[in-house]
C-alpha cells in the first residue's frame, strides 16, 4: 500500500466544511454519511449483519494528512497548520463471503449466544439484537452505551 499525493490541497477551514464519502473516504461537499459523485453511480451491496460494503477487486481510497511530510517508519513530523493534503491509495479488497455476508460474518449463527457476556444472565437473542449489541442483553447494552 503506497500513498500517492493527488496534488489537491485544502486550507484547514475549507477542509472542515467538507464531509467524507463513506465508501472511498474522499472529502467533498456532500451530506454527512453520503457518497461522493463517483461512488453514487455504483450499486453497493452491504453485508446483512455488519453492513460493511462488500467489495472484490481494486479500489481507490482517499485519506488526508496535515503533516509536513509523509509519515514513514513511525517518524512523526512537525504538524503544520497551512494545508491539508489529499492522498490516494489503491488496495486489493476481497471480503465477499457469500452474496449477502462478508467473510467475517460467515457462521454468525454459531457465534450467537443466549447468555450475556457482561452480566452472565440468560436472555433470548435475536438477529436484530445480535446486529446491534452482539451477545449482550438489552439492559446491559443500554448501560454500556
Amino acid at each position: 500500500m503506497i500513498k500517492k499525493t493527488t496534488g489537491v490541497t485544502f486550507t484547514p477551514q475549507e477542509f472542515r466544511e467538507l464531509n467524507q464519502c463513506v465508501c472511498c473516504g474522499k472529502a467533498d461537499k456532500i451530506q454527512y454519511g453520503g457518497f461522493c459523485s463517483e461512488c453514487s453511480k455504483i450499486n453497493h451491496k452491504y453485508c446483512d449483519i455488519c453492513e460493511v460494503v462488500l467489495r472484490k477487486g481494486k479500489y481507490k481510497f482517499y485519506n488526508y494528512d496535515n503533516r509536513d511530510d509523509r509519515k514513514e517508519f513511525d517518524i512523526k513530523f512537525k504538524a503544520i497548520k497551512k494545508i491539508v493534503r489529499e492522498f490516494v491509495t489503491e488496495e486489493e479488497r476481497d471480503n465477499f463471503g457469500s452474496e449477502i455476508l462478508c467473510k467475517d460474518c460467515i457462521g454468525w449463527e454459531n457465534r450467537m449466544k443466549d447468555i450475556c457476556w457482561k452480566c452472565d444472565n440468560d436472555f433470548t437473542n435475536t438477529k436484530e439484537n445480535y446486529k446491534l449489541n452482539g451477545n449482550m442483553c438489552e439492559e446491559c447494552a443500554l448501560l454500556f452505551n
